[in-house]
């Protein structure tokens, strides 16, 4: 067991992030799987660990991950995209800020890689949320 800072993130695919006034956002879809962050982490790390774990093949989908999150001001939930190591960073610090460091919940949506499209021409996004 390692005694690296982590916080568990619940992983919700295919489905679609819904908006409304009292609940603010969340995801249309149950939770599918859970992995463990830990907060040395960088962006490619986490792509690399949700493709192996949804058993998703990166040569044929690029992954969009969002984050779900509290507002500090407003006290309501959004969705942010999660694009790159400070995106990551910024997640995983604010969670030692927050009351909710049980967990994170991320929205992924795949992406296929049309015909002649490498997959570096894509640009990479993240949708993550926290949970309360």
């Amino acid at each position: 067991m390692s005694s690296d800072p982590y916080v568990w993130a619940w992983l919700y695919i295919d489905g679609n992030i819904m908006y409304d006034d009292v609940i603010e956002s969340t995801y249309d879809r149950d939770v599918i799987g859970f992995v463990k962050l830990h907060f040395n982490l960088r962006y490619e790390g986490i792509l690399n660990i949700l493709y192996r774990k949804l058993s998703i093949d990166p040569e044929l989908f690029k992954l969009r991950v969002s984050r779900r999150f509290k507002n500090p001001t407003t006290n309501k939930y959004g969705v942010v995209l999660i694009a790159d190591d400070d995106d990551v960073e910024y997640m995983l610090e604010s969670l030692d800020d927050s009351e909710s460091k049980v967990r994170v919940e991320l929205y992924i949506e795949k992406v296929q890689i049309g015909m002649g499209q490498s997959s570096i021409d894509l640009v990479q996004c993240s949708k993550v949320g926290e949970g309360t």
